[in-house]
């Protein structure tokens, strides 16, 4: 659906930014409880899974195009800490961030 698009997009562009599903529900005219419903009907996979993967797919990008330190790519990115971004980027890609930068590092 359109709503479903454009809380996906909204997610995608603002992966950097803290994202509650209030605001998420504000921004498609949907109460919480229906666009957490909608969302995993249409999605598979719920509104906090979407965002673990959108930014894994952002740190991944900035661990292969900048020095950036691990801890800050996890705070910019709002991962409780340093060892939660480690776990989450593990269990999406099955390496840590670390092996994931010394083997695609493009510079």
């Amino acid at each position: 659906s359109s709503q479903i698009r454009r809380c996906r997009d909204y997610i995608e562009l603002h992966a950097d930014r803290e994202l509650k599903l209030a605001h998420l529900a504000k921004q498609v005219g949907y109460s919480e409880y229906y666009l957490s419903r909608k969302f995993k009907k249409e999605m598979g996979m719920s509104i906090s899974t979407y965002i673990k993967l959108v930014r894994v797919e952002h740190s991944k990008m900035m661990l292969v195009s900048s020095g950036i330190p691990i801890s800050q790519i996890a705070d910019s990115l709002h991962f409780a800490s340093s060892s939660h971004f480690s776990e989450s980027f593990r269990e999406v890609t099955g390496k840590t961030p670390q092996q994931y930068r010394a083997e695609n590092q493009k510079f």
